[in-house]
């Protein structure tokens, strides 16, 4: 629901999904990642960081560097473009957030995080839970 508000926002101002925005978001925040070190932060599928990942490339907002440190992955760092189309995104992301938090007392919004972080872990545990079945079934 806060991502469909968000998505139609920056659809319309900036021609980006939310999917490229939260890579946006990533790499303005951390600098240049692997589209690994994306997925959790995006709370993405590979699959969905990728094609973001290619959207943003293809509009020139992001480009693919070697990882000096494993020659076998790439890193992807935002451009100047994307540099630039992000520092315009931050305060509008941030306006939205403190609105839609304006909503709740504070301690609504204590037990909202919460309640997120524990859905959070849960989800971790079962999606680890999932891949050791799955790689016990494969045996």
């Amino acid at each position: 629901m806060l991502s469909i508000g968000a998505s139609r926002t920056f659809q319309r101002q900036f021609g980006l999904g939310v999917r490229e925005w939260r890579v946006l978001a990533i790499l303005g925040d951390q600098g240049p990642v692997s589209a690994a070190a994306m997925v959790g932060p995006a709370a993405f599928d590979k699959a969905t960081v990728s094609r973001a990942i290619n959207t943003l490339e293809a509009n020139g907002h992001v480009e693919r560097l070697p990882d000096e440190n494993d020659g076998r992955k790439q890193l992807v760092r935002l451009t100047e473009a994307g540099v630039k189309l992000h520092d315009r995104i931050v305060p509008i992301a941030k306006m939205r957030a403190k609105v839609l938090e304006s909503a709740l007392t504070a301690q609504e919004r204590a037990l909202f995080f919460a309640t997120i972080e524990k859905l959070k872990t849960q989800v971790e545990w079962l999606d680890s839970e999932e891949r050791n079945n799955a790689l016990l079934s494969e045996k």
